[in-house]
């Protein structure tokens, strides 16, 4: 149930801020594992609120945001009776003086070491306070006040800020009491603001009424949380009840029409999630626009910055895939000991279905596997069990990709209503409770009615991903009936899996047939019988199996330069020096940024291009750019002194910017990617925009900005899953259409 990133498609190209695409905040994202041992050796509060009994907290809440100050008066029930003598403690933040209570409160030792090992990692004060309960003794009553101000730090972001732009307030401020690592809430609060001001929190809005100079407002939430947010500033406020939820728009500024298309939306999502899922679980759903650029989800609102909410591919991307979290990870939420299974469920059937929709999630899935192949490799990867949230594209594409594709995989066992069966009945068991992986494999094995701990097993408790290849083709004809036959291959190191494949035979009259062997052996011999003329055969044809891709299966992509282990930029040697000096700027920022591993060399350092890693040739003077023009030949590009003939259109040198990505003539695993701007002032922007375009073979840009124009990758002709038996009759072959989506793009 913690902040959830919200997630941006790999084009993000216009988003500026590092923010959004960076790791979780340091005490966001934090699992509560990583300070359990802080917590138990400090707190020790058995009596912790847990989702069936919580800690209650009343509390009225008062906010001066010109001196940025609170003051808060607070009743905290809970979960059940004390005992005469009974000790407790809580964390407070440091700049919060205790004013009084109706028992003795003493404040600890600033010595104790791990008070001061939890202040260096979390990088808030804290103080830590101990209480002798009485006898019988339901509730603890506490009024406290003090300064909170933590500005933003050098990648936008902070614990706590109380400030004349606006509020944002977590358990990561530690505004309120915190008793346990694992704590559980519920709450009723009451905030009082400067009148023109707003404040949203978890919950319903139960009153919202002037008091003279000032506007109170009241949120209660009745189910647990494991935190109490406070977001203020001043709004635009739009509100619309849509099938018993309140779906509301917080804008900094006056956007009728804007707001209008957030609320739709709202209620289209949650009425596909409340019929695939089950009922969303809070009263209200709320898009609510920061006062600095963040990409946050919290439950039952999302807090978006100014330019993130206006562009116009959010609220068909990140904005549903925010909502979805309001069912996995803030509905059921994650029990990060044993693995985050959320992140991946929710880019399944939020990312994924979408494109699914679209007839897109064969390339969705491709995608996934790409990223993975791209960016994992054996010192990068992990199991599933010790996925926490991402902090790199390698985390990314284990974490998310790797979940995502065991979901699918799991659909692809059961079928597409069991599997709906399944996700309903994992939601409505867990709902408010703590879910595992193991949980999951629970629910989903009753639904399949077979047990599913060897599948959970390898791809959940153990790292890595089969590696498979065809071979030893051949086809038998007798008696009109034909015979293919061949030899599945796991080549990657170690054990077997067992692991579902599809195979699609087609025929020369443009049918096919589509079959699903079961492996289990590094050599699996296949042979499947037809009665009609076989001319391909393609095997996992639209990426439904977790593997580690071929490089013949997967376009040369601009994922390829950032992920691979120590990539090489050669700068131009015959560069104007403005040119020159930004693209080194560029080369320096990505070092620091995505590839610490970056090796950059001058042009005149280097003799030939080498074979064993991706380069990135910088320039259109680069002596070096002829490796990849021979390239692009066998992709119909023409080169010439004017510019780039892509795809029968013409850009010039003046006017456009490019990136076009080819194999390595010495080693087809790796990539050679050319980047040309005659525009100095474009390259600052290449250097931010390029990490998000990861899938594209080649990219053209225009302007200062730059604005990107055109996307696309090369087509794929020599993938090692697919053998053609019939030259001739291929090119009659009519590929199969793609499967219908989990849930159909007009409900």
């Amino acid at each position: 149930m913690s902040i959830q990133r919200a997630e941006f498609p790999d084009d993000f190209s216009q988003w500026n801020s590092e923010s959004a695409m960076s790791p979780h905040n340091r005490w966001f994202g934090m699992s509560r594992i990583i300070y359990a041992a802080f917590y138990s050796a400090l707190l020790g509060y058995a009596g912790a609120g847990s989702a069936a009994n919580p800690v209650h907290h009343e509390m009225i809440l008062s906010l001066d945001p010109a001196q940025s100050e609170l003051e808060v008066t607070t009743r905290i029930t809970m979960p059940e009776p004390s005992k005469a003598g009974q000790e407790i403690r809580f964390l407070l933040h440091a700049d919060l003086q205790v004013q009084s209570s109706q028992v003795s409160i003493q404040k600890q030792k600033d010595a104790d070491p791990q008070l001061q090992k939890l202040r260096e990692t979390s990088g808030v004060p804290l103080n830590l306070y101990r209480v002798i309960l009485t006898d019988k003794m339901t509730a603890l009553q506490l009024k406290y006040k003090g300064k909170i101000h933590h500005a933003l730090d050098d990648s936008e972001e902070t614990p706590g800020l109380i400030s004349p732009d606006g509020v944002f307030l977590a358990r990561s401020t530690a505004w309120y009491p915190v008793f346990s690592d694992n704590e559980l809430v519920t709450f009723d609060l009451q905030i009082r603001l400067p009148a023109g001001w707003g404040a949203v929190s978890q919950g319903e809005l139960r009153k919202d009424k002037p008091e003279g100079q000032h506007r109170l407002l009241q949120w209660v939430e009745d189910y647990p949380q494991d935190d109490i947010y406070v977001v203020a500033s001043r709004y635009h406020e739009y509100r619309q009840a849509i099938g018993g939820i309140s779906a509301m728009v917080w804008l900094r500024s006056k956007d009728d029409a804007l707001a209008e298309k957030y609320i739709k939306a709202t209620g289209q999502y949650i009425d596909l999630y409340n019929n695939l899922i089950g009922p969303y679980p809070y009263k209200k759903f709320a898009l609510v626009e920061n006062f600095w650029e963040t990409g946050f989800g919290m439950p039952s609102f999302t807090l978006l910055g100014s330019r993130v909410i206006r562009f116009p591919f959010i609220i068909f991307s990140s904005y549903p895939h925010e909502i979805l979290h309001n069912y996995w990870g803030n509905g059921v939420f994650v029990d990060y000991e044993s693995g985050n299974w959320s992140e991946g469920l929710t880019a399944y059937l939020a990312d994924h279905l979408f494109q699914e929709q679209r007839g897109e999630g064969a390339g969705h899935r491709r995608s996934v596997l790409q990223k993975y192949t791209d960016f994992v490799n054996e010192s990068r990867d992990f199991p599933l069990t010790e996925f926490r949230s991402r902090h790199s594209p390698a985390t990314e594409a284990v974490g998310y990709g790797k979940t995502l594709m065991l979901f699918h995989m799991l659909r692809r066992q059961l079928g597409d209503e069991k599997f709906k069966t399944a996700l309903q009945a994992f939601y409505q068991k867990h709902r408010f409770g703590f879910a595992s992986f193991t949980d999951v494999e629970r629910v989903f094995s009753g639904i399949a009615g077979r047990d599913l701990k060897a599948f959970f097993r390898q791809w959940v408790q153990l790292a890595g991903a089969p590696f498979l290849s065809i071979s030893a083709v051949s086809v038998k004809e007798k008696d009109a009936v034909y015979e293919v036959s061949f030899t599945l291959q796991q080549q990657q190191q170690g054990a077997a899996y067992q692991l579902e494949v599809p195979v699609v035979v087609y025929f020369r009259d443009g049918g096919h047939y589509q079959t699903t062997v079961a492996v289990d052996s590094k050599q699996h011999s296949v042979s499947i019988k037809v009665i009609r003329k076989p001319v391909i055969i393609d095997v996992d044809p639209e990426f439904d199996v977790f593997r580690r891709l071929d490089s013949r299966e997967i376009p040369p992509a601009i994922s390829q330069g950032f992920g691979d282990d120590k990539p090489l930029l050669v700068l131009p040697a015959g560069e104007e020096t403005q040119r020159l000096n930004a693209y080194r700027e560029l080369a320096e920022q990505w070092k620091k940024q995505q590839m610490p591993e970056l090796e950059i060399v001058n042009e005149s350092e280097v003799v030939e291009l080498p074979g064993d890693r991706s380069v990135w040739i910088m320039g259109r003077r680069n002596r070096f750019r002829q490796a990849v023009i021979s390239g692009l030949q066998n992709h119909g590009v023409e080169v010439t002194n004017e510019g780039v003939t892509l795809n029968q259109q013409q850009y010039y040198k003046n006017k456009h910017a490019l990136l076009l990505s080819v194999r390595n003539p010495q080693n087809p695993l790796k990539t050679l990617l050319w980047v040309v701007s005659e525009n100095a002032k474009a390259i600052p922007g290449l250097a931010r925009k390029l990490p998000h375009y990861g899938k594209y073979s080649y990219l053209v840009f225009e302007g200062d900005a730059p604005d990107n124009i055109v996307k696309g990758q090369w087509d794929v002709t020599d993938s090692p899953m697919r053998a053609v038996l019939d030259k001739e009759g291929a090119k009659t072959v009519i590929r199969a259409a793609p499967r219908p989506a989990l849930v159909p793009a007009s409900h």
